[in-house]
């Protein structure tokens, strides 16, 4: 439960970066917000998260590759692929309501989307988010998420964490615990039990 106040947006003219920050820390200390339970800490974890684009329409709208529209997509889809890998922003003043610890995240992207990374060996994908895990130790990370298709992409993220150089999580985890918790409470408030449950995609990295 990580919550951000007074939250201001910059965007950065050299790229598509967005930084999020609140007041600093000297001014989180002495104006604590109602919600929080303890002071907030002087020490920042920090965290890093890796994403892709989903689909062209997602590297059509980056600014350094409008121009590519005019282009066949499967040979820009494929082109792009071979970037290294890249921040996209910053996240600070993050915290957690209950402990006060402080946060602040690295969200990075490569340029792969899912139909590339199926059609190609896992090792490239690996490669390219092993080189993310890389940049986001140096910038202090001690911790690193795979977001989307990077989680499930080969061995699931098995590969990955025997590579980088710090802890790796898939977050699937968290889905599961947050999906059995809405569960059980839909059905608190339906006044029902639940006897028997099917799961649709059981066999998948989440299932």
């Amino acid at each position: 439960n990580f919550e951000q106040q007074n939250k201001t947006h910059e965007m950065l003219s050299n790229d598509t970066t967005i930084t999020t920050s609140t007041k600093d820390a000297e001014q989180q200390h002495g104006n604590q917000d109602s919600h929080v339970e303890r002071p907030l800490s002087e020490k920042v974890h920090k965290f890093a998260f890796i994403v892709h684009p989903l689909t062209m329409a997602f590297l059509h709208k980056h600014p350094l590759l409008k121009g590519t529209k005019i282009l066949p997509d499967s040979f820009v889809e494929r082109s792009v692929s071979r970037l290294p890998p890249r921040v996209l922003s910053k996240i600070v003043g993050g915290y957690s309501a209950k402990t006060g610890q402080r946060v602040e995240g690295l969200l990075m992207t490569m340029f792969s989307t899912p139909r590339v990374m199926v059609g190609s060996k896992p090792e490239k994908s690996y490669k390219k988010i092993v080189q993310a895990t890389k940049i986001a130790e140096k910038w202090g990370a001690k911790v690193f998420g795979l977001g989307a298709f990077t989680s499930v992409v080969g061995d699931a993220g098995v590969t990955i964490a025997q590579q980088s150089p710090i802890p790796v999580t898939t977050g699937n985890t968290l889905t599961v615990v947050t999906a059995l918790e809405t569960v059980e409470k839909a059905l608190e408030k339906l006044g029902r039990r639940l006897t028997k449950a099917m799961v649709i995609g059981a066999t998948g990295s989440i299932g």
